[in-house]
């Protein structure tokens, strides 16, 4: 039994089975046209108002966006540490150039995204910093910011100098 050049054509049967998943993922994708015109800003984005540690409203060409930060969830304004972490928002943006990059919309019809003031990334930041939880939630995973929230927890920043800050999920639960 001759078996030579069965191992190129399963390389060249696997490398065609990716282009093509990847050609239907990009026109499967944005067909929402509202969501997907803050696809990729990478010219800045107004931002109207930091609504808590975690969601924004935004206005680009004269429209008006509500935005979640993607992977993290920070205490409700009505929690422990809530008004802080809010103010560390804002303080994060504040006269800076804010660029966002869509990841998807939510069950609210919030656009989730990254969002970068001056090129730090704000999500990255607000974990960091003690000021918001990585969300367990969050799909894809990421790991830095699972990573940045066990630095912040370690050092015992922002919300981590409490022992046992109760996670904004937990919260939400609780006070329905």
């Amino acid at each position: 039994m001759n078996l030579k050049g069965t191992g190129s054509t399963s390389a060249m049967f696997a490398v065609v089975f990716i282009v093509f998943i990847f050609f239907a993922l990009i026109l499967t994708s944005g067909t929402d046209k509202q969501v997907s015109a803050l696809e990729y800003q990478h010219h800045p984005i107004i931002v109207e108002r930091v609504v808590d540690g975690d969601t924004l409203d935004v206005r680009d060409k004269g429209v008006s966006y509500r935005v979640r930060l993607y992977g993290i969830d920070a205490p409700e304004t009505t929690q422990m540490f809530g008004h802080k972490c809010k103010e560390h928002l804002a303080k994060l943006i504040e006269n800076k150039t804010i660029t966002l990059q869509r990841v998807g919309s939510d069950k609210y019809n919030r656009i989730i995204c990254v969002m970068y003031s001056d090129n730090d990334c704000v999500n990255e930041r607000m974990v960091l910093d003690g000021y918001a939880w990585y969300y367990p939630q969050t799909r894809p995973v990421s790991n830095i910011i699972r990573f940045h929230e066990h630095v912040a927890k370690n050092e015992k920043r922002g919300i981590w100098v409490d022992d046992n800050p109760v996670p904004p999920w937990i919260y939400r639960k609780e006070s329905k």
